[in-house]
């Protein structure tokens, strides 16, 4: 069985700083997908444009594994024949023994300054814990009609991308939605590019936010003239 260890501030900041290296990844990749929708690299768009054209209109299922193994490929080149990029072992060994160093910096820190330290990461924490469950909860009002008109427009929505699965075949359906997906931009530059399904779920309140609301309007009933005259009554 794994030894419940003691509370360690460096353990604590190298855990944060290892999932905060993760969203970045992702969110480094986001921004390289967004770009490619934006054109910031005409040549590099132009070449992606044309391979999702190209791999749209011709995917088949087993292209899936293929895929997986070109990734798989391109990393043991890039580490073992070309050396361009170091394993994760020899990463590890070649950064030293994890977290030595941030254990040595709190052996020299004051009081203070540690506290000051943990402070700033169980805010980043905090807020990272926020974001993650704000939008589980937003995703779980969004189908229990928190708000109804937003769930009357889901339902529709749903209802019309239903009947254009039946009648449109998917490959097609992916195969516009990316035309206009990188064109749009080309026939209107001064377009802002956003997600509708993110913007949708904007506007789906969360449990603290549906909180919130009902503590106001019992409040602002509590407070209102017609509830004062009934209790003087």
């Amino acid at each position: 069985m794994q030894e419940t260890g003691k509370f360690k501030k460096s353990e604590l900041s190298g855990n944060f700083h290892r999932v905060w290296k993760m969203l970045q990844s992702f969110i480094s990749a986001a921004h390289f997908f967004q770009s490619l929708f934006t054109w910031e690299s005409p040549r590099r768009s132009f070449v992606a444009f044309l391979a999702y054209v190209m791999i749209i209109w011709n995917f088949e299922l087993y292209m899936l594994p293929i895929a997986l193994l070109l990734l798989f490929l391109k990393n043991y080149t890039d580490i073992y024949v070309r050396k361009t990029r170091l394993s994760p072992l020899e990463a590890l060994q070649a950064s030293g023994p994890f977290g030595s160093e941030d254990e040595d910096d709190d052996d020299k820190q004051s009081i203070i300054q540690r506290i000051n330290a943990l402070q700033e990461i169980l805010t980043k924490v905090q807020q990272v814990l926020d974001m993650i469950a704000s939008f589980g909860e937003r995703c779980h009002n969004a189908v229990t009609w928190s708000v109804p008109y937003l769930g009357w427009l889901a339902v529709i929505c749903i209802c019309l991308l239903t009947i254009l699965l039946y009648f449109i075949p998917f490959r097609l359906i992916l195969l516009l939605w990316g035309i206009n997906k990188f064109t749009k931009r080309l026939r209107n530059p001064h377009y802002v590019d956003n997600n509708e399904l993110l913007d949708y779920l904007s506007r789906v309140p969360s449990s603290v936010q549906l909180h919130q609301y009902k503590s106001f309007s019992s409040d602002h009933k509590s407070s209102s003239p017609g509830n004062s005259r009934k209790k003087k009554n």
